[in-house]
């Protein structure tokens, strides 16, 4: 027969597979149906018998049709087709066919690999990306024609390409083709053509010349491989039953307005128990029975609770979705963060280890330390109001971008260092302080009527710093993040929070703006003056 236009969604099953069952959720469910003998193709066809019937919505519509609406029938109908190629096995799905696998047999974004070792990097069509900042952001962007990468505003420091669909050069192999987990290509094929063509799918899996355009894809990615989450998971109950937090604390997994949440119970806490103002792995653990299991189950089903008030709870989360946690397993370093685990590349992690260990940190600045039980607000009162501390308070004195309220920072000294106090709760909240230090020092060196807004909030002696033409070498950027850590800050940091500030400080280096951190000792309140 001649070659025809097909689409086909190639997926590449893992060597560990001995049979075609392997593959398969439910082999039993399937009926296999062999190949003729003429095809050339060494394989099976693995098919599910389809149910027809009404679709749920029929009778909503019967309800006021004046008519036969039987006609109406769905069907289900799904295959896939297994093909040995290469000394490979592969599952080509037709219909709902993908629903058949196994997901731990799946080798995770072969189609992606293909793809970018395929597509024209100037043709893309669309790219679908995860992003880790505050929250976890999906975002699928499509161009009105094909384009660079450029176009789609990628973030290469935060962004996971979980697929991409572009034209291709060899139209030969496709011509257009989308690659996730699975590769999906239309190209022109006949039936016993499919083997060649899992052949050259797999040739260009192997290739590396992506990394000339798109190295940045394997900085971070998604572990979706059940049987290394599950391994993974192991490891954090296994660092829980042990104690070992030094890689593990709490954070909770969106953003939380610190100004309003008084503080959060642990599960099973009644109301009569005193709030925690921080989340702490110890605080969790020491609030358990002794004889807790624990168990992934438990971490999933115990919720934490914010509360707005004593007695009103306004938010609760998981345990294990509070879970940030960084271990290392066969050389590789994988995150827990925000429920999902995630590898990073040991390159990658040495670049952003180096670029925080040239981070100036200034211990001499004049703060003083924390008490556990002091809001953020209450600390930068108090700071400001120090013995020469010279230090104007900024805190929640907003002024506006575009009719967008920010805070100049949260504390400003006669120096020009702009001040920026955060407790170390969760990398997504330390991401919002270093993107503001960066908004900020933006707005003021090149927005005048905002920097005049900042003016009218300062008091007489700090006027001066902000009331004329400012350059970047006229302001510093201090991040000042309050912990518990007996570490030292770079080390107490997430890697995600980690990642975010080398970034935050590439960024106002680029305006000639100086970055410094500080360490502020959360510690506890002397009995004199005990709240």
């Amino acid at each position: 027969m001649p070659e025809r236009t097909q689409k086909l969604a190639i997926y590449l099953i893992k060597a560990q597979a001995q049979t075609y069952d392997d593959a398969f959720r439910s082999p039993r469910e399937l009926q296999p149906v062999r190949l003729k003998a003429e095809s050339g193709v060494i394989g099976a066809i693995y098919t599910r018998r389809s149910s027809i019937g009404r679709p749920k919505w029929r009778s909503f519509l019967e309800e006021g049709a004046d008519g036969d609406l039987s006609h109406l029938i769905s069907a289900s109908a799904a295959a896939v087709l297994m093909v040995e190629s290469a000394g490979r096995l592969f599952a080509v799905c037709f219909g709902y066919g993908n629903t058949f696998l196994r997901d731990d047999m799946v080798e995770r974004r072969f189609g992606l690999k293909v793809a970018l070792n395929s597509v024209i990097p100037e043709k893309i069509r669309s790219v679908d990306l995860q992003q880790f900042d505050d929250i976890t952001t999906i975002t699928v962007a499509q161009a009105s024609r094909a384009t660079s990468q450029d176009t789609f505003g990628l973030d290469v420091q935060r962004d996971v390409m979980r697929a991409v669909t572009g034209e291709v050069s060899d139209k030969t192999f496709a011509t257009r083709l989308t690659g996730r987990d699975a590769l999906v290509v239309q190209a022109k094929v006949e039936f016993a053509g499919i083997p060649s063509k899992c052949a050259e799918a797999l040739h260009r899996y192997r290739m590396d010349t992506y990394r000339q355009h798109f190295a940045w894809v394997d900085h971070l990615a998604q572990v979706r491989d059940t049987a290394q989450v599950r391994a993974l998971d192991e490891r954090l109950i296994q660092v829980i039953k042990t104690r070992a937090f030094d890689k593990l604390h709490l954070a909770p997994p969106r953003l939380i307005d610190y100004e309003k949440v008084l503080g959060f119970r642990y599960p099973g806490e009644r109301k009569t128990k005193d709030l925690h103002i921080d989340l702490d792995i110890t605080d969790y653990i020491s609030s358990r029975p002794a004889d807790q299991d624990w168990t992934l189950d438990a971490l999933k089903g115990q919720k934490i609770r914010a509360y707005y008030d004593e007695d009103t709870a306004a938010d609760s989360f998981s345990v294990y979705s509070s879970a940030v946690f960084e271990t290392k397993e066969a050389n590789k370093t994988y995150v827990l963060s925000f429920g999902e685990w995630f590898e990073v590349a040991d390159g990658y992690v040495d670049d952003i280890e180096r670029r925080l260990a040239a981070l100036e940190e200034d211990a001499a600045l004049p703060l003083p330390v924390s008490y556990i039980d002091e809001r953020e607000g209450d600390y930068n009162a108090r700071a400001a109001n120090a013995p020469n501390a010279d230090l104007a308070l900024m805190d929640q004195k907003l002024v506006r971008i575009g009719g967008d309220p920010i805070e100049v920072c949260d504390l400003l000294s006669l120096t020009g260092d702009l001040i920026h106090v955060k407790r170390k709760l969760a990398s997504g909240s330390l991401s919002h302080l270093f993107a503001q230090g960066v908004n900020s020092a933006d707005a003021l060196l090149f927005d005048p009527a905002l920097r005049q807004q900042a003016v009218a909030h300062l008091p007489a002696s700090h006027k001066a710093v902000l009331d004329r033409a400012l350059s970047g070498g006229d302001v510093r950027v201090i991040y000042a993040i309050i912990t518990k850590s007996a570490d030292p800050i770079k080390t107490a940091l997430p890697f995600f929070s980690k990642q975010s500030v080398v970034n935050a400080a590439e960024r106002l280096r680029r305006m000639g703006v100086s970055v410094a951190l500080r360490k502020i000792l959360a510690v506890d309140r002397p009995v004199a003056i005990a709240a």
